[in-house]
């Protein structure tokens, strides 16, 4: 009998319930649950959550339910024609009053064909309105992932690389991805951009006062350089670069 081997001994002794160890999908969650704040700025920057829109699937989802309500749509007609011409009485050929109570009771195999229809056309029309209001909804509530929050997700992933490679690829379909951020973050992102509107109003207008205020070129020239590297300062400490190209900005501070 050959002795046990110690590394399979100690496996056999299950995990260590003391000791937190966070690691793959957990980790990933968990790092996407963390509300920013201050102190994680100045070390890593906050990871918004990503996820697929998956435009083609829906797209592809919803036209193969349309095309079947439509088969089934056309088929009802048909059977709708069958029905009149065989209900049709009189000289006149006009057809009875429709009573759908009758045509339980005393039907033929056509009206039962069709009550089972419609049937299956009500439960593919709940399929295919589900479908088109929960991916309408989606497209409504979320907004295009913006290039600077999927590059802050691709360096931590990249960095810790808490999942296999192949299953990260997601983060590879950049136009295909929504920003999942609670509103009220999305109001704070407008209020920024109202306050950055109106901080370049200002940094236009500072100039023109102090070149009021003091008469000499080189005092002039001064304050326009202390007010220019101010204004950068505050763009790159409230990390407003992302609002515009690199170039726009520049043309900003020519101005």
């Amino acid at each position: 009998m050959q002795p046990a081997n110690p590394q399979h001994m100690v496996n056999m002794r299950g995990p260590d319930l003391t000791r937190t160890t966070i690691s793959g999908y957990e980790m990933v969650a968990s790092r996407l649950s963390q509300q920013p704040s201050a102190e994680q700025g100045k070390t890593e920057k906050h990871i918004i959550p990503l996820y697929r829109r998956f435009d083609g699937l829906n797209h592809r989802i919803l036209l193969h339910l349309q095309d079947e309500i439509a088969e089934m749509e056309e088929e009802l007609r048909l059977l709708d024609e069958c029905i009149v011409q065989m209900d049709q009485m009189g000289p006149d050929c006009e057809a009875r009053p429709a009573s759908r109570r009758a045509d339980t009771r005393y039907g033929s195999e056509v009206h039962y064909r069709r009550t089972e229809l419609l049937g299956r056309i009500f439960l593919k029309l709940g399929q295919y309105n589900q479908a088109l209001s929960s991916y309408g909804s989606m497209i409504k509530t979320f907004e295009p992932a913006r290039t600077n929050i999927i590059r802050n997700y691709q360096s931590w992933m990249k960095k810790h690389t808490p999942i296999d490679r192949s299953e990260a690829r997601f983060l590879n379909h950049e136009s295909d991805l929504l920003a999942v951020t609670p509103q009220r973050a999305t109001n704070d992102e407008h209020n920024t951009s109202r306050y950055s509107a109106l901080g370049i109003v200002v940094a236009l207008l500072l100039p023109l006062l102090a070149f009021v205020v003091m008469s000499g070129a080189l005092g002039r020239l001064f304050v326009a350089a202390i007010i220019g590297v101010s204004e950068a300062a505050v763009v790159v400490y409230m990390d407003l670069t992302s609002l515009m190209p690199i170039q726009e900005w520049i043309t900003c501070g020519a101005v």
